[in-house]
């Protein structure tokens, strides 16, 4: 077994060693150009790349090698069992798949936390092993595409794109993913791996597997279809329902000036204050802002998800946070001496000297060079003065949900809770703590996503918020709150639509298509198919949405059509009683997408044609 290792490893070394010195090489020229671990989407693209092009690559010209005639027989035909011989050539294409594209960017961490002054942590490392994780998933589902009979469980390798694509994931639930899909695509490798490859495996697991991990991919196939048969034939013709805004209904309102926005929820309004504030609306300016459940940067998470990198100050010293230390490190540009430290407490300039009160308790946002804040503190930073001041706390569960918004005279920030108003010249040149101006108690959850638009008026200020989940799932609405200078706060005129711009067939197909796989096992792992709607996390599951009986019909209609053909064409093949029910509960779980991965699976054209000669034969 280790010579067979060792003859597959010399037989691809001088790839793995020119990609070495290639991307080693490419690493330099972009230190040149910037910090390289600076955390930009370009670079987390060339990392995804190097790990899924290696994988994909290894693993297909190596099978593709081996499967070629009397090849397979030399290879299968040796005095070790089939794992062994498996087990041989992942470890060795493992081996070059980590010298080649893995190790070099290991050298470059290592060089930079050895040899410079940047900040480098754990979570840097970790990246390195999620790559390695991403580019072994990547071999593994090559090499069983290349050996399955049917070359379209390539669509397998929607995994490795779950990967690549997760860059807001904690690092811990990242390198979970990454190990899961690891491990079940290796078991797929292996079993693919067998004497006669014209047949799929009969493996109870194995055809779990395999239908499920083509399911993704499928359903994000078909709902796409939607496009080609309805939108494009719809738009060409000139009568699609989104060219109609004539409607009531929250698509045709949010597409609407928002002036002409303000004035609906105006004429709506019992408000003795509402003729007066409709005049208004005509020279009127308005700011937009949107309000959600941001995703909370996490200690230790891969340093690829960083929104901000660095604080500048005016000695051309960068400013990074270390998540190992909970502080930001400080280091002249271009002379790599380090500058010190800044703790929540204040500068220091000896990490010998930092307290475990000084650090800081969550890891900050980077606003600007003068502000920064965390999960409930507002912190102004003063390089000249050597000195950091909380400007704004918040308290209990309350935490901040997104960076500081300007609009007129006002700086506005977000809650969990609450939008709370500043005066823009206070919070600008703020050195202790400051009140707010006003504080406006969200209408709803902030979970529902809103969308805000903001006025000024003579007295005060308009917010008008709009959410597609105002009153329950795609229960769509809108709140218009009066907020005078004296600090009076009147909720002015509240809307619900009831008209829907499309049919909700139309709107749900993601779902109807296959709930178990759009829903279910999309929200599990977290979106990447369904990207199209932004759903609340207290209604991500279908169990806690209401549908209208017309969609469970779809569903249940669509998964009993699905299972019903499969009975049918799974009695006309050669498989056991337990592997056809098997298939059928499959495609009554997974309806259409489960299907489709049993016709691509299973050698039924063949099977249908003996049935038609033989009955041909008996007439």
């Amino acid at each position: 077994m280790f010579d067979l290792f060792l003859s597959e490893f010399k037989r691809y070394r001088l790839v793995a060693l020119a990609a070495y010195f290639l991307q080693i090489l490419c690493w330099i020229i972009i230190g040149k150009m910037m910090i390289i671990l600076q955390p930009i989407y370009f670079k987390h693209a060339i990392l995804m790349l190097c790990a899924l092009s290696a994988g994909v690559g290894i693993g297909a010209v190596q099978m593709l090698l081996h499967k070629r005639k009397n090849h397979w027989t030399y290879l299968i035909h040796r005095p070790l069992s089939m794992s062994k011989i498996h087990l041989a050539l992942s470890a060795a294409a493992l081996c070059v798949i980590f010298t080649g594209f893995i190790f070099p960017f290991i050298s470059v961490v290592a060089y930079l936390d050895l040899m410079t002054n940047n900040v480098v942590d754990v979570r840097h490392y970790l990246m390195c092993v999620e790559m390695m994780l991403i580019a072994a998933t990547a071999y593994f589902i090559t090499t069983y595409a290349v050996l399955s009979p049917s070359k379209l469980v390539i669509m397998s390798l929607w995994m490795v794109a779950y990967l690549c694509a997760r860059n807001t994931i904690h690092a811990n639930y990242m390198l979970l993913y990454a190990a899961i899909f690891c491990g079940l695509s290796f078991y797929m490798s292996r079993c693919a791996f067998k004497i006669d490859l014209s047949v799929f495996s009969s493996k109870k697991p194995m055809i779990v597997l395999m239908s499920v991990a083509m399911q993704p991919l499928l359903f994000w196939i078909l709902g796409s279809l939607q496009a080609i048969y309805y939108h494009v034939p719809m738009s060409i013709m000139g009568i699609h329902p989104n060219k109609d805004l004539t409607k009531d209904s929250y698509y045709s309102f949010v597409r609407s000036d928002t002036n002409q926005q303000f004035a609906a929820l105006l004429a709506k309004s019992d408000s003795d204050l509402a003729p007066a504030l409709n005049r208004q609306l005509s020279l009127a300016k308005f700011k937009s802002f949107g309000l959600r459940e941001r995703v909370d940067v996490a200690k230790g998470q891969l340093f690829t998800s960083d929104r901000g990198y660095e604080i500048w100050d005016e000695n051309n010293n960068i400013w990074v946070f270390s998540h190992d230390k909970m502080v930001f490190e400080g280091r002249h540009v271009r002379t790599d001496e380090q500058a010190g430290f800044l703790t929540r407490a204040g500068f220091v300039a000896a990490s010998e000297k930092i307290t475990p009160l000084q650090q800081f308790e969550y890891v900050p946002n980077i606003i600007s060079s003068q502000y920064i804040y965390t999960q409930n503190t507002l912190f102004n930073i003063d390089f000249k003065a050597q000195k950091i001041t909380p400007i704004y706390t918040l308290s209990g569960d309350e935490i901040f949900a997104g960076s500081p918004v300007s609009a007129f005279d006002l700086t506005l920030l977000s809650t969990n809770k609450r939008l709370v108003l500043f005066n823009k010249t206070d919070f600008s040149t703020a050195s202790s703590l400051i009140e707010p101006l006003h504080s406006v108690n969200l209408p709803i959850a902030l979970e529902n996503n809103m969308h805000v638009e903001i006025s000024q008026m003579t007295d005060g200020y308009l917010l008008l918020f709009n959410s597609s989940h105002f009153f329950g799932f795609e229960e769509e609405g809108s709140e218009l709150i009066y907020v005078t200078h004296d600090n009076d706060i009147t909720s002015l005129a509240v809307k619900q639509f009831d008209i829907r711009h499309q049919s909700r067939l139309l709107t749900e197909q993601y779902f109807t298509l296959s709930p178990i796989v759009s829903n279910v096992i999309e929200f599990s792992l977290g979106r990447i198919l369904t990207t199209i709607k932004t759903t609340p996390e207290s209604m991500k599951y279908f169990w806690q949405r209401s549908y209208p009986p017309s969609i469970w019909e779809f569903c249940i209609s669509m998964a009993l059509f699905s299972a019903l053909i499969t009975l049918i064409i799974a009695k006309r093949l050669p498989m056991s009683p337990s592997n056809r029910w098997l298939w059928v509960a499959l495609s009554l779980i997974g309806a259409l997408p489960a299907l489709i991965a049993f016709l691509i699976l299973n050698d039924w054209r063949d099977a249908l044609r003996n049935d038609f000669k033989q009955e041909t034969s008996h007439v």
